[in-house]
């Protein structure tokens, strides 16, 4: 081939057009799932709040019962002082 009869070949402007429209859908598909992929996060943000809320009762509500049982232990232990004293009472009255 001739140098002089060398042409470059560059698509024409209609078919720039016709990439930048197809660029321009890809980009707005990418978008769109961006935009999903943003609510589907904010929606598990939204649900791990609330879990921590849960949780956060669950924590009052086992540490009210731990105080509970802790205060039921100390009367037990009360209790249990009072009937070694009526034990050595009876046992004083048994002997006596």
């Amino acid at each position: 081939m001739h140098p002089a009869k060398a042409t470059l070949c560059f698509p024409s402007p209609q078919t720039y057009g016709v990439h930048t429209n197809a660029f321009a859908e890809i980009t707005n598909a990418f978008a769109k799932v961006t935009n999903a992929f943003a609510e589907i996060t904010n929606a598990f943000a939204k649900v791990t709040n609330e879990f921590a809320k849960v949780t956060n009762e669950f924590s009052e509500i086992t540490n009210e019962f731990a105080e509970i049982t802790n205060e039921f232990a100390e009367i037990t232990n009360e209790f249990a002082e009072i009937t070694n004293e009526f034990s050595e009472v009876t046992m004083c009255y048994a002997v006596g």
